[in-house]
């Protein structure tokens, strides 16, 4: 139920904003984001969007999802580095700039 309605409002999100009139290079990133955040794990997915999209605390999150606390915030904080790890590589490559990570 919780996946359903999280790759509803994503998509419902992505389309609303595919109207707006964004430049190249901002579809291209916001492309990369979507695929990278795909490629997390069901879990990661889950805690991102819990705590991104629906805005839920980790103890909000993990009441929900029936896991530990400490294990929530685990999950969050290994799909925050895979997923800064990666875009700022490919957007080093889709620049061509350097970029220093957050």
């Amino acid at each position: 139920m919780i996946e359903r309605e999280m790759d509803n409002r994503v998509f419902a999100d992505y389309e609303r904003k595919k109207h707006w009139r964004y430049d190249q290079r901002k579809d291209r990133q916001a492309a990369l984001v979507r695929d990278r955040v795909a490629k997390l794990s069901r879990e990661e997915r889950l805690v991102v969007y819990l705590r991104f999209w629906e805005g839920l605390s980790f103890s909000s999150i993990a009441a929900q999802i029936e896991l530990p606390i400490d294990l929530t915030i685990k999950i969050f904080s290994h799909a925050l580095d895979n997923l800064r790890s990666e875009l700022v590589s490919a957007l080093r490559k889709d620049s061509g700039e350097e970029l220093v990570a957050a």
